[in-house]
């Protein structure tokens, strides 16, 4: 009879021999795409064989290549039919072993098992990657690259990463401007690819996955199980502020209770699991600009950022960068430099002011607590440079993320930004001025275009008269929204209390709006629909339209360039820090992304392009999904019938737009389709807005774009007969669940930082970084490494510990890792690491062995000894909630869920 010994050997071997099947299976499907056949597979034409002519020998090898093909199908059924095979002894095995083990002892077993597997998985996948670069060298028909294409292969989603030559090396490096610092060419390539450009990934990142599939299915479950409560499947109107800033529920429904729900899930499981993709091993960067992103990372005597106006990406000296910023900063009218972080002083504030309206009534108990911001940190300067103007100024702007004032500025915004579309002079973009602009006929001959410009508007608005403008224009709801006097209580914490950080300098602005708050666009509009209205009442001569974007107005004047000037004069002296530049013009002007022109007495419009406007449009090369770049020809040619009110602007402009798409490596003949559809639309459908649709209904499934995932459309659509297989169900979805991408991170999120700390300070914070023991010498500081990094030992990923953490240190996020087979548990701890340390090593020696921990450090030949600790973050402001979503991106990061690593997640469905 079979020992356990033996059938465990046995399962084992079972195991691995599927992998290499799985692995063969994939390999064949690869050739079979390509329409080729792998080396050992190929029928050549016998040497020395009597052939009369060439078109024998054709024949023959025609003959040979279709037998090749048929063996190849015949190997690809014998590996599904062996897979089949494996699978049931595998299970067989399996229940046998369930059957005379420990639960614990058998996940440990397959826990071993999955590592061999994973280990032999890497090893095929290297010698499968040497063939598939092999054959792609010694045949011109074999997988698509960027530069061969099968002329028999169907245009598919791969065709993206074609990579097209440019022409006009011109095109390469016209979008990259440096400042006082130098590039490389291969870094000046890289980033004329745009910072939109979203590189690679290298593979999916499969636990990733796994969680955007548990967040779906839990969807499903919670749509269904509220579905009988009235109104459960109605989406809450746009002005529910309210529910805006509650925060997300995360429980989960009861499994099981819908059998046909739970089918449909467990179909997609099923399919996700057993999905195998043809390997892509394209890439959307070449080695060196791959190496030219790591250079850019590292270095520290360079800022990259999108320039003010157009597409271009600044490249600035740090030493450039320092100066203007300080420059920036030194204007005592605007900023205060100060001693230190007030940070905490100001959410105290927030806090005891929300409190106040609570108690009030102006704000409800539940929305109140949700407008304290966890965890608040100063808001971070940077600036945009002007490349437009003399010496490239910056404009300054502050990044609010996280600030103790960002959620009651959203919550300002909400209230006001309504009565911003009110006022008598709001344009809301370039499609509502044209359409504004569109009735004027019959203009006099003497008649001026003017646009005006109010100089840094966000920094020169007085903060009361602000305040006065929103409050006036403000109708507050009883028991609904906070009366005006709290309005203008809150709106007053967020001006005086901007607190922002600049290297390691502390400033707070003390006049006007920031330019990264929530609240700044409809305060700015208010306070200028206030003041206009002041003004223009005050005026004997008006012009006879006045429109307003923000800080950009557009009029037109009738009464001759002598009272314009004069005109011009006292609106530059009505108010004492709002001031305007002007232009003027009989012919015509700019206005937004337009050019007005008088003609007959009406006005026409064409498209206008700033100078410094790159067109550096978004590769199709970038790792997008497919319709993101399939569709910018479209839209951009629609964009051009909708400004240009004659057809041979329309003409001009769309050539212009072609020759800049096709340096951008789109296909001429992609772009003539846009260009045709866009001009057999009616303008005046282009100017109609359309009506938005209420939030859909439909379930989303939403995950970080890659082009090898599974094709969830397809299975959703495969098994939604089972999803509406009752009636109920079918009220419940009657529309299939949609698929929605992110797209993975693109080079702003990696090269861009508004956050700049000089290298001296940033090594002087290094040197107190890090994880290490206590000073009183305890016992989990035997245990403790001291250390400045730690690293993911399944995607050898190393990051650095930007804290100074202990064995004291409370509310903290730590690293186990086992130091005899790599094996890593990612934990999380309200209290001390050392009592968190204490609780495991109580575990261990009492073999407690459902805890993975323990469960682990009880396994043989292992023991307490191998255990090390690292303490990776801590944060004392974390609530529960907080710690543990970061401890959940920890394990997502370092792939410690099981079976990669300790950390169990029995929601989560394989990959």
């Amino acid at each position: 009879m079979e020992s356990t010994l033996e059938t465990f050997k046995l399962l084992r071997r079972l195991y691995e021999k599927r992998v290499r099947y799985r692995h063969h299976l994939t390999n064949y499907k690869t050739y079979r795409a390509n329409n080729s056949v792998p080396k050992g597979l190929q029928i050549h034409v016998p040497t020395g064989l009597p052939l009369c002519d060439s078109g024998s020998y054709s024949n023959w090898k025609g003959i040979l290549r279709k037998t090749s093909l048929k063996l190849m199908e015949v190997q690809i059924g014998n590996c599904r039919k062996t897979i089949s095979e494996l699978n049931y002894q595998i299970d067989s095995k399996t229940r046998k072993l369930k059957r005379e083990l420990p639960k614990s002892e058998l996940q440990n077993k397959l826990r071993l098992i999955s590592q061999d597997c994973l280990r032999l998985s890497h090893s095929l996948n290297s010698r499968q990657q040497r063939k598939f670069q092999r054959d792609q060298i010694t045949s011109n028909q074999v997988i698509l690259t960027s530069n061969q294409v099968s002329p028999n292969s169907k245009k598919s989603r791969s065709r993206r990463f074609l990579r097209k030559p440019v022409t006009d090396s011109s095109t390469v490096t016209n979008a990259v401007v440096t400042i006082s610092c130098q590039l490389s060419e291969e870094e000046t390539k890289l980033l004329s690819k745009g910072l939109n450009f979203c590189p690679k990934p290298r593979q999916t990142d499969t636990q990733k996955l796994s969680l955007d599939l548990a967040a779906f299915y839990r969807r499903l479950r919670l749509r269904e199980y509220f579905a009988d409560e009235d109104g459960a499947n109605q989406p809450l109107p746009d002005n529910d502020i309210a529910s805006k800033f509650k925060p997300k529920s995360t429980w989960n429904p009861p499994k099981g209770r819908c059998p046909p729900l739970e089918s449909f899930i467990s179909a997609i499981e099923e399919e996700v699991k057993t999905y195998t993709s043809a390997p892509d091993f394209r890439d959307n960067l070449t080695k060196s600009e791959r190496q030219a992103i790591k250079n850019l990372r590292h270095r520290d005597d360079i800022v990259i950022k999108p320039a003010d106006k157009g597409s271009a990406i600044v490249a600035m000296g740090t030493k450039f960068y320092r100066e203007e910023a300080y420059r920036l900063l030194g204007n005592p009218d605007h900023y205060k430099r100060l001693d230190s972080d007030p940070t905490l002083e100001i959410a105290k504030k927030v806090e005891a002011a929300i409190q106040k309206m609570v108690r009030n009534g102006s704000i409800d108990s539940e929305t109140g607590p949700n407008l304290l911001q966890v965890d608040p940190k100063p808001g971070r300067f940077y600036f945009l440079p002007k490349i437009h103007k003399t010496g490239n100024p910056g404009r300054p702007i502050i990044s609010g993320n996280g600030t103790a004032t960002e959620k009651i500025s959203k919550f300002v915004d909400l209230l006001i930004q309504p009565l911003v579309p009110s006022l008598p002079s709001y344009v809301q973009d370039t499609t509502d001025f044209i359409r504004k602009i569109g009735e004027i006929q019959n203009l006099p001959q003497d008649t001026i275009l003017v646009t005006l410009d109010v100089s840094s508007l966000y920094t020169n608005i007085p903060n009361e008269e602000g305040i006065s403008a929103c409050k006036t224009a403000f109708r507050p709801i009883q028991g609904k929204t906070p009366t005006k006097k709290d309005l203008g209580e809150l709106m007053r914490l967020i001006l005086t209390n901007n607190n922002l950080v600049f290297g390691d300098q502390h400033y707070l602005q003390i006049h006007g709006t920031a330019m990264g708050t929530k609240m700044a666009p409809s305060f700015a509009n208010l306070f200028m629909g206030n003041l206009e209205k002041e003004f223009l009442s005050r005026q004997i001569l008006k012009p006879q339209i006045w429109l307003r974007f923000i800080d950009d107005i557009f009029m037109i004047w009738p009464h001759g360039e002598d009272s314009l000037k004069i005109f011009v004069e006292n609106i530059n002296s009505f108010h004492s820090t709002i001031k305007f530049t002007a232009d003027s013009s009989r012919v015509s002007v700019h206005f937004l992304d337009t050019t007005v022109t008088i003609e007959n007495g009406s006005l026409k419009t064409d498209l206008f392009n700033k100078p410094t406007d790159k067109h550096n449009y978004l590769l199709p090369s970038s790792c997008h999904p497919p319709h993101c770049t399939k569709n910018i020809p479209y839209s951009q040619a629609l964009r051009i019938k909708r400004v240009c009110s004659s057809e041979t602007d329309f003409e001009t402009r769309t050539n212009e737009l072609s020759s800049h798409l096709q340096n951008r490596q789109y296909f001429r003949g992609s772009i003539e389709n846009a260009v045709k559809k866009a001009k057999d639309t009616p303008r005046s459908e282009t100017l109609t807005y359309k009506n938005r649709q209420p939030n859909s209904n439909r379930v989303p499934l939403v995950t970080e774009y890659h082009p090898g995932l599974p094709p969830f459309a397809k299975f959703i659509q495969k098994h939604l007969p089972i999803l509406q297989s009752t009636a109920r169900l079918k009220s419940i979805f009657p529309a299939p669940p949609v698929v929605a991408f992110s797209r993975p991170p693109n080079l702003r999120d990696i090269l861009v930082r508004a956050k700049f700390q000089d290298k001296t300070s940033v090594e002087a914070n290094n040197e107190n970084f890090g994880c290490s023991p206590c000073p009183s010498n305890c016992k989990t500081c035997a245990l403790i490494d001291s250390t400045k990094y730690f690293q993911s030992y399944q995607t050898a990923r190393t990051f650095q510990i930007r804290q100074s953490i202990n064995c004291l240190s409370k509310n903290v996020i730590y690293l186990i890792y086992c130091n005899l087979c790599g094996t890593q548990y990612v934990g999380e701890s309200k209290n001390s690491l050392r009592m968190r340390m204490t609780q495991h090593r109580s575990a261990i020696k009492t073999k407690k062995i459902d805890q993975p921990v323990a469960n682990h450090f009880n396994l043989p030949h292992h023991s307490i000894d191998n255990l090390r600790v690292i303490a990776i973050e801590q944060n004392d402001s974390w609530d529960n909630r907080s710690r543990k979503t970061k401890e959940n991106f920890w394990e997502c990061q370092l792939k410690t869920t099981s079976p990669f690593g300790l950390n169990i997640r029995n929601d989560l469905p394989a990959y």
